[in-house]
């Protein structure tokens, strides 16, 4: 079994998890749990898998990203949510806030921004034993 901090990708494209996961896996102690592709997914392996950062866009099949974040917030009470979304303007960026996401990135501009978020919260995690 794979150590590190572990990170679940919610992205309804399967191009955008598939760099994600290898950008991701290129961090030291940093270990992709899973992926899902849509609402129902997402929910029910933060559920299962328990993550310590989920990789969420807001665009899903289904249920849209805030709703997985409203829906998971207190089942994965411990998790760093990070939005990582094409539609992250003012009022979007705050309403995810309010729902309970720690990070709000922008897929077009916000990549090396959201790398380094996850690398910095992997590396605490193992200076402090939890990873």
């Amino acid at each position: 079994m794979a150590t590190g901090t572990s990170v679940l990708i919610v992205d309804d494209a399967s191009a955008v998890r598939d760099r994600l996961r290898r950008l991701l896996e290129s961090i030291r102690h940093v270990h992709v749990v899973g992926d899902a592709a849509d609402a129902t997914e997402a929910i029910r392996q933060i559920g299962e898998k328990q993550p310590r950062i989920v990789v969420l866009d807001l665009s899903l099949p289904g249920e849209n990203g805030l709703a997985v974040l409203k829906s998971t917030r207190k089942l994965a009470a411990g998790a760093v949510f990070a939005v990582f979304s094409n539609y992250t303007g003012p009022q979007v960026a705050e309403e995810c806030y309010r729902a309970g996401a720690d990070f709000v990135f922008d897929k077009s501009a916000d990549i090396d921004d959201l790398l380094a978020a996850i690398g910095g919260i992997a590396e605490l995690d193992r200076t402090n034993g939890s990873a």
